[in-house]
């Protein structure tokens, strides 16, 4: 199973754009998780009625928020951190990932 925590905090914009390529790209077995940092701009709302699993908590910076989606992701074989401004362009994409780090050791 491969956790995929996106990073985010007011961008909801850019956060519907990362989520639609991760949804659309993503063809293994996955868990999707964002990790809101506290955001004001309806960002809760648009996870809530889209379904889209998150955690959210007060805004204490990035480092705090990535730790919030590693800890709500251990139980996955392999997780990926991304930032919600960063998105797969491929199907398959988080093949590549596995391979490196199986290649890398």
């Amino acid at each position: 199973m491969i956790g995929i925590g996106v990073i985010t905090f007011n961008r909801i914009d850019m956060l519907k754009i990362t989520l639609g390529r991760i949804l659309q790209h993503t063809k293994g077995d996955y868990k999707l998780l964002v990790a809101d940092d506290g955001s004001t701009d309806g960002t809760l709302n648009y996870l809530q009625e889209n379904n889209i699993s998150y955690v959210t908590g007060k805004n204490k910076g990035v480092c705090t928020n990535k730790s919030r989606a590693l800890f709500h992701l251990k139980d996955c074989d392999y997780i990926y951190i991304i930032e919600d401004d960063i998105f797969p362009i491929k199907d398959g994409w988080e093949t590549i990932y596995i391979d490196a780090i199986h290649d890398s050791g």
